[in-house]
């Protein structure tokens, strides 16, 4: 579905030659906080893309939905004073292990929550979401050679949060019956993902829960 983000990618050597060769058949070339950046337009089934490339760095290439985040986080990376995009005083901060091969955190916005199709806190339900108007963020974290399990965590002061979140991350057609506890807003999703149908099912939620849901 259609989303605001920018993909990160670090490659072993230098990509300048990259945009060069792409540079032809860009949809149009602009600059973006002093860097050069590529618009590629398409229509993807019934929707319409923009994606913007830039290379800020040799061996460093961004990929964007939006020209406005894509300017955001150059404009980030080329002011070290500025602040980050998810401060350190999130609360979802302490519910993540760092350390961990793949992990991630998101933390909901009030302002876009109406055009969010994956929000908890958009009115009424959508397609990616399950409607909770206490939630605050989750975070994700997976660590194969220390668990089977990835873990999901859940914050919302909401009294049904554990319930809300088993709704979620439960689905009968892909054997996804994941473990849920819940304590003083915090609610705890285990799923064992070593199963490959269930580790199918498993990423197509996490997508969604990120706010990269896939329609299908």
């Amino acid at each position: 579905m259609p989303y605001e983000g920018c993909h990160v990618f670090l490659f072993k050597n230098s990509v300048g030659s990259m945009i060069d060769l792409l540079r032809p058949a860009a949809t149009s070339v602009t600059e973006i906080a002093d860097h050069t950046v590529l618009k590629f337009s398409e229509t993807l089934e019934s929707d319409d893309w923009d994606f913007y490339m830039a290379s800020p760095r040799p061996r460093l290439m961004l990929v964007a939905t939006d020209e406005h985040y894509l300017s955001q986080v150059l404009t980030r990376m080329n002011d070290p004073r500025g602040t980050r995009a998810l401060p350190d005083g999130l609360p979802e901060w302490s519910h993540v292990d760092t350390s961990s091969p793949f992990w991630g955190i998101r933390h909901y916005d009030r302002l876009t929550a109406d055009s969010d199709p994956s929000s908890p806190l958009a009115a009424g339900r959508r397609p990616a979401n399950n409607p909770d108007a206490d939630a605050v963020g989750l975070t994700f974290q997976y660590a194969p050679r220390k668990s089977p399990y990835a873990l999901i965590t859940y914050l919302s002061d909401n009294e049904a949060a554990a319930e809300i979140a088993r709704n979620f991350w439960t689905r009968e057609e892909g054997d996804l019956f994941p473990v849920v506890s819940s304590m003083d807003g915090i609610s705890r999703v285990e799923t064992d993902v070593t199963v490959p149908r269930t580790a199918g099912y498993f990423q197509l939620l996490l997508l969604a829960a990120m706010g990269h849901g896939i329609y299908l």
